[in-house]
């Protein structure tokens, strides 16, 4: 190592050993191979160490580092830490905006006042004597004219009520020569007049009306054996007119039979000769009679299987 090293005096007087190797050199120890290398490569890394240790020395000696002084400490520093507490809620300065009130929601009591004698109004306060006076004046001004009242409307329109006694008179005609179809038309016709009447109409000439073109129109159906359509419409007679109306009980009735439902059936006409009554007379009451007895013998019937 002492033919590639070399003596080098330090600018501050020290004897130093600096690096006098060449650059051939150094490529000739790092890239060769051979053996006799190998102490080579192990004495120049040592050398390096060296002088790098030699070079950050003397560069600290000539540029010293600035050290600053410690920051003081606070005297509150060694006391305790506090207990843990919640942080005072900030205080926010929230600004309403008051909308003024709607004038039309709001009722303002004045004081206007009404002469007995000359109706004429009046009011203390200053603002109001102006539209008071005009209003006085508007009033006066009217009263030459004759008051008529228009007349109430009528209580039922006779038109409307021929007309629905017309379709229920022509859908009789039709189920009597059996065009059931036609019947059908009629008596929904006679319905649609019949529900549709203005709301001021008594009420109970519609539930009249109603109930004779329901129980019509479910014969009508019983013609063509639709037994559900005709259950509904006789029960809708029923519904418009309980008592007085045997045929719509019974009608109801005999379509459930027809349907196999017995058992409802005999509650149904059970129900219906409660509201009429059984010891009263009438053909109807005594068909309603005659079909609650041969529901009994089929449900016996049923019930001794």
């Amino acid at each position: 190592m002492d033919e590639y090293l070399s003596e080098s005096n330090h600018p501050d007087g020290m004897s130093q050993r600096s690096s006098g190797i060449s650059p051939k050199a150094i490529w000739q120890i790092l890239a060769g191979g051979h053996h006799k290398h190998r102490r080579r490569r192990r004495g120049l890394a040592s050398s390096l160490a060296i002088q790098t240790s030699s070079v950050v020395y003397h560069y600290l000696q000539q540029h010293p580092i600035e050290q600053h002084p410690p920051k003081p400490t606070s005297t509150l520093s060694s006391a305790p830490p506090p207990p843990f507490s919640h942080p005072p809620p900030s205080k926010m300065t929230t600004t309403t905006t008051t909308t003024p009130p709607d004038p039309l929601e709001t009722f303002t009591l004045l004081p206007i006042t009404i002469s007995p004698t000359s109706k004429a109004l009046s009011s203390p306060l200053p603002h109001l004597t102006q539209p008071l006076t005009d209003l006085t004046t508007l009033q006066r001004s009217l009263l030459p004219f004759p008051t008529q009242t228009p007349p109430a409307p009528s209580a039922t329109n006779p038109k409307r009520t021929a007309q629905i006694q017309k379709m229920h008179s022509q859908g009789t005609t039709s189920l009597r020569k059996s065009s059931h179809q036609e019947a059908i038309q009629l008596f929904t016709y006679g319905l649609e007049m019949a529900l549709t009447r203005p709301g001021w109409e008594p009420i109970n000439l519609v539930k009249e009306e109603a109930a004779m073109l329901y129980r019509d129109r479910a014969m009508a159906y019983m013609g063509l054996q639709m037994w559900a359509e005709a259950a509904a419409d006789a029960e809708c007679s029923v519904e418009c007119k309980r008592v007085g109306n045997s045929k719509s009980w019974w009608r109801r009735g005999k379509c459930l039979t027809e349907m196999g439902r017995w058992g409802e059936a005999g509650r149904w006409v059970d129900a219906g000769l409660e509201v009429e009554g059984e010891k009263e007379g009438g053909k109807e009451r005594e068909e309603l009679v005659g079909l609650r007895k041969e529901i009994r013998e089929v449900l016996e019937g049923e019930r001794g299987r």
